[in-house]
């Protein structure tokens, strides 16, 4: 909705809209080896959920019920971004190929 331009001696009554939106919290996730993770609770902070990204399964209520839960995307999130850490930091100590190798030696 555009705002309405004010005519001349008169005043709005209109308070200015603030926005009180939130980011929500980092979930804490911890990585345990192969496909494993533990990932803290959303709703219930201090309580952690098992996760297996392999089999898509977690401990919580929903996903005892097989249906996919916050805890499993979350962790599904995270698995991705760790993998994508270590492609990097792979390229980046690859040794150079070609041309370029060729300039190291000389």
């Amino acid at each position: 909705m555009a705002p309405r331009a004010q005519q001349p001696g008169k005043t709005s009554t209109m308070a200015p809209q603030t926005s009180t939106t939130q980011q929500p919290a980092k979930p804490k996730i911890r990585y345990l080896g192969r496909t494993s993770y533990t990932v803290e609770s959303r709703t219930r902070p201090g309580h952690i959920h098992h996760v297996d990204t392999y089999r898509l399964t977690c401990s919580c209520e929903a996903g005892r019920y097989g249906k996919r839960c916050w805890a499993l995307v979350a962790a599904l999130g995270y698995e991705d971004w760790r993998r994508r850490q270590q492609a990097q930091g792979a390229a980046s100590t690859a040794r150079p190929a070609g041309m370029a190798a060729l300039q190291d030696v000389f």
